[in-house]
């Protein structure tokens, strides 16, 4: 799953099942001779899987050991393994914005905010640069801010003038990510709103 380790004699087995609104992943990997036994219980488990999308509630909500207040014009949408919170905003929910909870450090803060300025297409920043951003508290821990302008462009959906605000924090029990997308005039609207938001996840301990 970390993508650094190679070994010899392995096999992958992966389903991916991707639409506009979430993306699911399956994989087995192991010895080649082992993976091959396993091949119908893999497919006998993917076919088990059912998905129910639930419409959670504004105000305080949560979501497993997540918890979060939201605005009530925050209209709740499908979640997925990536997006244990997603949120579309706008008359024509133009805007998302969704969390992502990863139990390792996600490849680190440096890299996950050049990250989003690559999908921006916007140049790296150096770690001092990182160092200067904006930060708050935020799940017991400390959050930076990050904001950025640009052209975004993701599958069919392109967004000329857009402004991207993300948040990374990191803490022992792994990585929190919260990110909102969209128009730039129509995130700006939002900034103080997704910074409540950020401030409100809490946890169940």
């Amino acid at each position: 799953m970390s993508g650094n380790e190679q070994g010899e004699g392995y096999r992958m087995l992966g389903l991916l099942q991707i639409d506009r609104e979430s993306s699911r992943f399956l994989k087995l990997v192991g010895p080649a001779g082992r993976v091959a036994e396993q091949v119908q219980d893999f497919r006998n488990l993917a076919a088990s899987f059912e998905v129910e999308t639930e419409r959670v509630p504004t105000g305080h909500a949560s979501s497993g050991a997540l918890g979060w207040s939201a605005p009530e014009h925050w209209q709740p949408a499908p979640t997925s393994a990536m997006r244990q919170v997603n949120f579309a905003i706008g008359a024509d929910r133009e805007v998302e914005c969704y969390v992502t909870v990863l139990n390792s450090g996600g490849g680190g803060e440096l890299a996950n905010v050049n990250r989003w300025r690559s999908q921006m297409g916007r140049p790296a920043l150096s770690a001092a640069e990182l160092a200067e951003l904006e930060r708050f508290a935020m799940l017991g821990g400390e959050a930076a801010l990050v904001e950025i302008e640009g052209a975004f462009e993701s599958g069919d959906r392109r967004i000329p003038d857009a402004l991207m605000l993300g948040v990374v924090s990191g803490g022992a029990r792994g990585s929190t990510f919260v990110k909102m997308i969209g128009p730039r005039e129509l995130v700006a609207a939002e900034r103080e709103a997704f910074l409540s938001f950020c401030k409100s996840l809490s946890t169940g301990g």
